[in-house]
Protein backbone atom coordinates (compact mmCIF):
# COMPACT_ATOMS: atom_id res chain seq x y z
CA UNK A 1 0.00 0.00 0.00
CA UNK A 2 1.42 3.51 -0.99
CA UNK A 3 0.89 5.82 1.40
CA UNK A 4 1.53 9.98 2.23
CA UNK A 5 4.37 8.31 4.60
CA UNK A 6 5.84 5.99 2.54
CA UNK A 7 6.27 8.49 -0.26
CA UNK A 8 7.96 11.49 1.83
CA UNK A 9 10.22 8.68 3.48
CA UNK A 10 11.78 8.65 -0.31
CA UNK A 11 12.29 12.95 0.23
CA UNK A 12 10.88 14.03 -2.80
CA UNK A 13 11.65 17.42 -4.29
CA UNK A 14 10.61 20.46 -2.86
CA UNK A 15 8.32 20.64 -5.37
CA UNK A 16 6.37 17.74 -3.87
CA UNK A 17 5.76 18.99 -0.12
CA UNK A 18 3.77 17.04 2.55
CA UNK A 19 0.95 18.99 2.01
CA UNK A 20 1.31 18.38 -2.02
CA UNK A 21 1.32 14.65 -1.37
CA UNK A 22 -1.44 14.60 1.34
CA UNK A 23 -3.67 15.97 -1.75
CA UNK A 24 -2.57 13.52 -4.43
CA UNK A 25 -2.64 10.19 -2.56
CA UNK A 26 -6.66 10.01 -2.21
CA UNK A 27 -6.77 10.81 -5.76
CA UNK A 28 -4.90 7.66 -6.73
CA UNK A 29 -4.91 4.24 -6.61
CA UNK A 30 -2.47 3.15 -3.77
CA UNK A 31 -3.00 -0.42 -3.34
CA UNK A 32 0.73 -0.75 -5.33
CA UNK A 33 3.47 0.53 -7.32
CA UNK A 34 1.40 -0.36 -10.45
CA UNK A 35 -1.79 0.16 -9.44
CA UNK A 36 -0.01 3.72 -8.30
CA UNK A 37 2.03 3.90 -12.09
CA UNK A 38 -1.68 3.41 -13.80
CA UNK A 39 -3.16 5.86 -12.08
CA UNK A 40 -0.99 8.55 -12.66
CA UNK A 41 -0.97 7.38 -16.78
CA UNK A 42 -4.73 7.34 -16.49
CA UNK A 43 -4.14 11.02 -15.51
CA UNK A 44 -2.60 11.48 -18.58
CA UNK A 45 0.37 12.01 -16.36
CA UNK A 46 -0.78 15.14 -14.90
CA UNK A 47 -0.68 14.46 -11.49
CA UNK A 48 2.42 12.78 -11.32
CA UNK A 49 5.09 12.85 -14.14
CA UNK A 50 6.48 9.46 -14.86
CA UNK A 51 10.03 11.07 -14.28
CA UNK A 52 8.86 11.92 -10.76
CA UNK A 53 7.02 9.09 -10.24
CA UNK A 54 10.36 6.94 -11.19
CA UNK A 55 12.45 8.94 -9.39
CA UNK A 56 9.98 8.06 -6.35
CA UNK A 57 10.15 4.45 -7.18
CA UNK A 58 13.94 3.94 -7.40
CA UNK A 59 14.54 5.72 -4.32
CA UNK A 60 12.16 4.22 -2.18
CA UNK A 61 14.43 0.81 -4.05
CA UNK A 62 17.51 2.13 -2.54
CA UNK A 63 16.37 3.86 0.72
CA UNK A 64 14.57 0.09 1.58
CA UNK A 65 18.06 -1.66 0.67
CA UNK A 66 16.28 -3.16 -2.26
CA UNK A 67 19.95 -4.28 -4.70
CA UNK A 68 17.56 -6.98 -5.35
CA UNK A 69 15.45 -4.98 -6.95
CA UNK A 70 17.20 -1.85 -8.23
CA UNK A 71 20.32 -3.04 -9.56
CA UNK A 72 18.73 -5.67 -12.05
CA UNK A 73 15.83 -3.01 -12.81
CA UNK A 74 18.89 -0.55 -13.97
CA UNK A 75 20.97 -3.18 -15.61
CA UNK A 76 17.32 -4.20 -17.51
CA UNK A 77 17.07 -0.70 -18.38
CA UNK A 78 20.38 0.06 -19.93
CA UNK A 79 20.16 -2.81 -22.31
CA UNK A 80 16.90 -1.34 -23.19
CA UNK A 81 18.79 2.12 -23.81
CA UNK A 82 22.03 0.30 -25.18
CA UNK A 83 19.38 -1.28 -27.75
CA UNK A 84 17.90 1.68 -28.55
CA UNK A 85 20.84 3.95 -29.06
CA UNK A 86 22.32 0.97 -31.62
CA UNK A 87 19.21 0.87 -33.90
CA UNK A 88 18.76 4.65 -33.84
CA UNK A 89 23.06 4.97 -35.03
CA UNK A 90 23.49 2.17 -36.47
CA UNK A 91 27.23 3.32 -38.03
CA UNK A 92 28.15 4.30 -34.75
CA UNK A 93 32.05 4.90 -33.82
CA UNK A 94 34.07 1.97 -32.42
CA UNK A 95 34.95 3.92 -29.56
CA UNK A 96 30.75 4.39 -28.93
CA UNK A 97 30.33 0.82 -30.12
CA UNK A 98 32.59 -0.22 -27.33
CA UNK A 99 30.81 1.59 -24.82
CA UNK A 100 27.82 -0.09 -25.34
CA UNK A 101 29.25 -3.25 -25.53
CA UNK A 102 30.75 -2.89 -21.85
CA UNK A 103 27.09 -1.42 -20.79
CA UNK A 104 25.37 -5.02 -22.24
CA UNK A 105 27.56 -6.72 -20.24
CA UNK A 106 27.62 -4.66 -16.97
CA UNK A 107 27.70 -6.55 -13.59
CA UNK A 108 25.96 -3.94 -11.91
CA UNK A 109 28.89 -2.86 -9.66
CA UNK A 110 29.48 0.99 -9.21
CA UNK A 111 33.52 0.04 -9.56
CA UNK A 112 32.70 -1.16 -13.18
CA UNK A 113 30.17 1.75 -13.88
CA UNK A 114 32.76 4.33 -13.17
CA UNK A 115 34.87 2.05 -15.49
CA UNK A 116 32.72 2.52 -18.13
CA UNK A 117 31.59 6.06 -17.40
CA UNK A 118 35.52 6.77 -17.62
CA UNK A 119 36.58 5.19 -20.82
CA UNK A 120 33.14 6.42 -22.63
CA UNK A 121 34.45 10.04 -21.01
CA UNK A 122 37.51 9.48 -23.04
CA UNK A 123 36.06 8.34 -25.92
CA UNK A 124 33.70 11.57 -25.79
CA UNK A 125 36.36 13.87 -25.34
CA UNK A 126 38.39 12.67 -28.12
CA UNK A 127 35.37 12.58 -30.74
CA UNK A 128 34.50 16.04 -29.14
CA UNK A 129 37.43 17.78 -31.23
CA UNK A 130 36.17 16.20 -34.44
CA UNK A 131 33.17 17.03 -33.73
CA UNK A 132 33.40 20.30 -32.97
CA UNK A 133 35.04 21.20 -36.57
CA UNK A 134 32.06 18.96 -38.39
CA UNK A 135 29.63 20.97 -36.63
CA UNK A 136 30.94 24.34 -37.80
CA UNK A 137 31.23 23.06 -41.43
CA UNK A 138 27.84 22.39 -40.99
CA UNK A 139 26.46 25.41 -39.32
CA UNK A 140 27.95 27.15 -42.24
CA UNK A 141 26.36 25.27 -44.70
CA UNK A 142 22.92 24.80 -42.77
CA UNK A 143 19.50 25.73 -44.15
CA UNK A 144 15.94 26.53 -42.42
CA UNK A 145 14.77 22.87 -43.77
CA UNK A 146 17.38 21.21 -41.72
CA UNK A 147 16.57 23.28 -38.93
CA UNK A 148 12.77 22.04 -39.45
CA UNK A 149 13.86 18.52 -40.15
CA UNK A 150 15.61 18.31 -36.53
CA UNK A 151 13.09 19.65 -34.62
CA UNK A 152 10.19 17.23 -36.44
CA UNK A 153 13.33 14.97 -35.46
CA UNK A 154 13.42 15.70 -31.62
CA UNK A 155 9.66 15.87 -31.27
CA UNK A 156 9.36 12.10 -32.95
CA UNK A 157 12.09 11.25 -30.45
CA UNK A 158 10.50 13.20 -27.31
CA UNK A 159 7.13 10.69 -27.67
CA UNK A 160 8.97 7.56 -28.61
CA UNK A 161 11.48 8.18 -25.61
CA UNK A 162 8.11 9.18 -23.25
CA UNK A 163 7.01 5.66 -23.89
CA UNK A 164 9.91 3.29 -23.07
CA UNK A 165 10.22 5.63 -19.99
CA UNK A 166 6.68 4.97 -19.09
CA UNK A 167 7.34 0.96 -20.07
CA UNK A 168 10.10 1.32 -17.84
CA UNK A 169 8.67 2.74 -15.01
CA UNK A 170 5.69 0.21 -14.97
CA UNK A 171 8.73 -2.80 -15.61
CA UNK A 172 10.08 -1.24 -11.95
CA UNK A 173 6.50 -0.94 -10.44
CA UNK A 174 6.31 -4.79 -11.21
CA UNK A 175 9.54 -5.72 -9.52
CA UNK A 176 8.73 -3.53 -6.60
CA UNK A 177 5.17 -5.11 -5.97
CA UNK A 178 6.75 -8.49 -6.43
CA UNK A 179 9.56 -7.97 -4.12
CA UNK A 180 7.02 -6.44 -1.55
CA UNK A 181 4.64 -9.59 -1.88
CA UNK A 182 7.43 -11.82 -1.45
CA UNK A 183 9.02 -10.00 1.35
Amino acid sequence: MITVDLLMSTHPCADWPRERVERLVPRMDCRSWSAFAASAKASRWRRVSVDDLTLTACRYAAAHHRADVLVPWVQHVTRLRVDAQRKRYPHAPAGVVAAWDALDTWDGTAATARGIRDRACDVWRSAAAARAAAAAARAADAAAADAAAADAAYVAYVAADADARSSMLFDLCARLDAAMRAA
